[in-house]
């Protein structure tokens, strides 16, 4: 989680993030989301992140123009149709 919180911090001027395996809590993905400001493209493979992490501060994905997941604990009803 301390990692995400110095990428949210440092990072602002990233367009495309992909993370894989890691992550401790939702904590560390909101600190990623809260800190991005040009993100386009955004990959999470087996992370142990879901709908809250997705659906938080929603506003923030106006500029994410592809979002790809894969393993991630997210529903399909919740989530992901209320995301599109």
């Amino acid at each position: 989680d301390q990692v995400f919180l110095y990428i949210g911090m440092y990072a602002e001027h990233l367009e495309m993030l992909s993370i894989a395996f890691t992550g401790e809590s939702e904590k560390g993905m909101l600190n990623v989301l809260n800190g991005f400001k040009k993100l386009h493209k955004l990959k999470i493979i087996n992370c142990p992140f879901g709908n809250t992490t997705l659906l938080t501060d929603i506003g923030k994905y106006e500029t994410v123009q592809s979002l790809w997941t894969s393993s991630w604990k997210v529903t399909v009803g919740g989530a992901c149709k209320t995301l599109a």
